[in-house]
C-alpha cells in the first residue's frame, strides 16, 4: 500500500512536465490594437465618402476577427492540456477506486 502511494506519488510528479500552461502572448495583440486605432482613425478621416469609410472599418473588422479567432486557439490549447491532466488524475483516481 506504501509502495504504490509512492508510486502514485511519483506519477504526480511526473505530470508537472504535461502541466505547462501556454500563457497568451499579449504584446502581438496590444501592437495590433494601437495600430489599428491609429490608423483606422486617420483612414476614416481620410476616406472619400460613407461608402470608403464602411470599407475600411469592415476590412479593419476582418483583422480583428482574424485576432479573434488566434486567442480563441490559444484557448483550445489551454484545454487540450488541462483535458489531458484531468485524465490522468481521473486514471489515478479509478485506480484508487475502482
Amino acid at each position: 500500500m506504501a509502495q504504490l502511494a509512492l508510486i502514485h506519488a511519483e506519477m504526480i510528479a511526473n505530470y508537472r512536465n504535461d502541466a505547462h500552461i501556454p500563457q497568451l502572448q499579449v504584446t502581438p495583440l496590444e501592437t495590433l490594437h494601437n495600430r489599428l486605432k491609429t490608423s483606422l482613425r486617420k483612414e476614416i478621416a481620410d476616406a472619400g465618402d460613407i461608402d470608403e469609410a464602411v470599407d475600411r472599418l469592415s476590412r479593419a473588422e476582418k483583422i480583428i476577427g482574424m485576432a479573434y479567432t488566434r486567442i480563441a486557439g490559444h484557448y483550445d490549447d489551454v484545454a487540450d492540456t488541462c483535458r489531458r491532466i484531468a485524465s490522468k488524475f481521473k486514471a489515478l483516481a479509478d485506480i484508487e477506486s475502482p
